[in-house]
């Protein structure tokens, strides 16, 4: 019993996620329950909802490719899209993505273990709607 004990207290100090939520948490008042398209490490601000059924995902050897789109809520209509590249901004960093200089135009990049992310956040009347895109690197982190 005190081997599981410790176990689960040993899994909670090095989980990423632990950290993620505390850090977005404590710079934007908002903290992440799930995952896009259950990708760690990749996850759903809330106020915003994942379009499933928009949601492509491959996960080969090769790499993962993803492309999943994100709302705002109707019970978020103060979002703006500052707060939401701010609130990604600190959580993908807590997990390990690095942020890079951006070649799509407005398009936010990070880059971790060899997987490009792009987000775009497009404005259309009061709501909001991110696009996620997820590849493999093609050069080194």
């Amino acid at each position: 019993m005190l081997h599981i004990l410790a176990l689960l207290v040993g899994l909670a100090l090095f989980a990423p996620g632990a950290s993620v939520a505390q850090e977005a948490e404590s710079q934007t008042g908002w903290t992440a329950e799930a995952n896009v398209a259950g990708v760690l490490g990749l996850p759903i601000m809330p106020g915003l909802a994942e379009l499933t059924d928009e949601t492509i995902l491959f996960d080969k050897p090769e790499g993962r490719l993803l492309e999943a789109q994100l709302v705002t809520e109707t019970t978020a209509p103060e979002m703006k899209a500052a707060d939401i590249e701010a609130w990604y901004q600190q959580a993908l960093l807590a997990n390990g993505w690095s942020e890079k200089p951006s070649d799509m135009g407005g398009a936010r990049k990070y880059v971790r273990r060899g997987e490009v992310l792009h987000i775009n956040i497009v404005e259309t009347g009061s709501q909001l709607t991110l696009t996620l895109s997820l590849a493999p690197s093609q050069q080194a982190d």
